[in-house]
């Protein structure tokens, strides 16, 4: 009776993982075609084939769901980017790491679209739980990585490496906001070469920030 009831249990348990992961697939789905804006709860039940009141039973806000998208998306770059460093020795270049920096997140664009919106959106309508589990997900992940960034870079102390993930994190963040503006706004700077400063290319301008970041680093360590 008792070998039943577990085994009971453990098949609902893998069946609340797999209507997560349903939800979440279609959520990413949406969001791969639509800004987080123009998303509703309704889209992503109809998405996922589930009443809509089964949605909230797994996440009670759309910016719960997408944090949680959020924080599998910093645990997948962290996880290679700490597969990177142990894989390098010291005296990585700094143009090396700026590069495979640029493109990684060029290869995870929802991240950094994501992390553009996180303070702003995401982080505004969510339970304790889940605020917690991404700081603190995104906490160990720094922690882990800043000690094999210091060892490749040479730096006198791993809180160097820290400083230098903080800048990374705002840069990021405000370039985007920079070369991804409102509809109405790009519309004004597609209006006129007039504009075309304001028209900038992400990833290229990013790498040569990181690149100048991690220059300043070598001079400090």
């Amino acid at each position: 009776m008792e070998r039943r009831l577990m085994k009971s249990r453990a098949v609902k348990e893998d069946d609340k993982k797999v209507k997560r992961e349903q939800l979440i697939r279609a959520a990413i789905a949406l969001f791969n075609k639509s800004p987080f804006e123009k998303i509703s709860m309704d889209q992503i039940a109809k998405k996922a084939g589930v009443a809509k009141g089964t949605l909230y039973l797994y996440f009670k806000t759309k910016e719960e769901l997408f944090l949680e998208i959020h924080r599998m998306d910093y645990e997948f770059w962290f996880e290679s980017f700490q597969t990177y460093l142990k894989s390098k020795s010291p005296g990585l270049a700094p143009a090396e790491l700026a590069s495979w920096i640029t493109e990684s997140l060029r290869e995870n664009q929802r991240m950094v679209r994501l992390m553009a919106i996180g303070s702003a959106l995401l982080e505004k309508n969510v339970v304790y739980e889940s605020a917690f589990r991404l700081k603190d997900a995104v906490r160990r992940h720094v922690l882990e990585s800043s000690s094999d960034l210091s060892r490749v870079l040479k730096l006198k102390k791993p809180e160097i490496a820290i400083e230098f993930l903080t800048y990374l994190h705002a840069l990021i963040v405000g370039l985007w906001h920079h070369a991804e503006p409102s509809p109405i706004v790009s519309k004004v700077l597609s209006s006129s070469d007039d504009f075309e400063i304001f028209r900038i290319d992400f990833f290229r301008i990013l790498e040569t920030a990181i690149l100048t970041l991690l220059n300043g680093l070598s001079k400090d360590r």
